[in-house]
């Protein structure tokens, strides 16, 4: 139960951080497109943790991938929507959807790969 926890509490920091009104994190040199790498790497992270909470569950397959590729990239997009249509000035972005859905499927296959079922 408390991997489940943790799990929901990385989707509640990812949703708290994708709504807030400043994306800018002050003080910190920046590159280009450096944005796009810390939304490839939150979702990688966050569906490498999903297979460690649900690895061993007793549910099946399909619906195991769903949860755990599924979720985070529609979890993605409708951050994105609700980003251009609610949270000004913050905008959505296709490109942060493609870094976001990037990062689940790398965090998948290294999740698998590195994670004994």
């Amino acid at each position: 139960m408390k991997r489940y926890l943790f799990v929901l509490l990385i989707y509640a920091t990812v949703l708290f951080l994708s709504l807030t009104s400043n994306p800018n994190v002050v003080g910190i040199p920046l590159f280009k497109h450096a944005d796009k790498v810390a939304h490839f790497g939150f979702y990688a992270f966050i569906t490498f943790i999903s297979w460690w909470s649900l690895r061993r569950a007793t549910i099946d397959f399909k619906y195991q991938l769903l949860i755990i590729v599924g979720v985070p990239i529609i979890f993605g997009g409708a951050l994105e929507i609700m980003q251009s249509l609610f949270f000004s000035p913050r905008t959505g972005d296709w490109y942060d959807f493609a870094a976001n859905s990037c990062g689940v499927v790398v965090g998948y296959f290294t999740a698998r790969m590195l994670l004994p079922k």
